[in-house]
């Protein structure tokens, strides 16, 4: 059960490779723009036929690098749900490992990896379970930002936690901190977070920067 989203512009039909091998269980999700908005005969036949859900957005002329943005936009979203699957980046783009890096830097969420991979085929090993063929490890510098304030903060939703660690990771000091969190959650909220995180901000800011 896993989340493919395929950069259509970048793979084209190659990146379909191996669709026929998922299940009911998988999604697909395929980014492309007017650079590359045609299918064969043959790859739609496999696209329709395969048993994995599968769906399109395309990508508006937003200039240069438009579709890469709306890909990672809607990671964000999915993690932001709160899945539980992993998910796979369909692209020979290596500059989505960085977000990738940054993932398991920062914010690492318990059951869900994020790969990058060129090809659905590429990532399903003959009689098992997915793998991943270009996978960033995870950090062996102590637990994740993320999972950290999950722990801390059990009670808040997925999307306020990467919110919370957006925070943490860009300000300097504690009353930018509190500042930026009343800001962001209002003044109940906000000063919520920040007394159960204050005594552990100076830590949280050297696992980021050593991670």
């Amino acid at each position: 059960m896993s989340i493919y989203l395929v950069d259509y512009e970048n793979v084209n039909a190659g990146g379909f490779k191996g669709i026929e091998l998922l299940s009911s269980d998988d999604d697909v999700y395929v980014f492309y723009s007017s650079k590359a908005a045609s299918l064969s005969f043959e790859t739609h036949k496999s696209l329709v036929s395969c048993k994995a859900s599968v769906k399109y957005f395309e990508v508006g002329n937003g200039g240069k690098n438009a579709l890469d943005f709306q890909l990672t936009l809607f990671t964000g979203y999915l993690l932001g749900k709160g899945i539980n699957q992993d998910i796979y980046l369909i692209s020979n783009d290596k500059g989505f490992d960085y977000n990738t890096a940054f993932y398991e830097s920062y914010l690492m969420a318990e059951n869900v990896d994020i790969y990058r991979s060129p090809s659905i085929a590429a990532t399903i090993s003959k009689g098992s379970k997915p793998v991943s063929q270009i996978k960033q490890s995870r950090s062996s510098k102590g637990v994740p930002i993320y999972e950290r304030l999950c722990s801390m903060l059990p009670e808040y939703s997925s999307c306020d936690i990467i919110n919370i660690s957006s925070v943490l990771l860009g300000t300097e000091n504690k009353q930018m901190f509190y500042a930026e969190l009343v800001s962001r959650f209002k003044q109940e909220k906000g000063l919520d977070i920040y007394n159960r995180i204050k005594s552990e901000y100076s830590s949280l800011k050297k696992a980021a920067a050593s991670a």
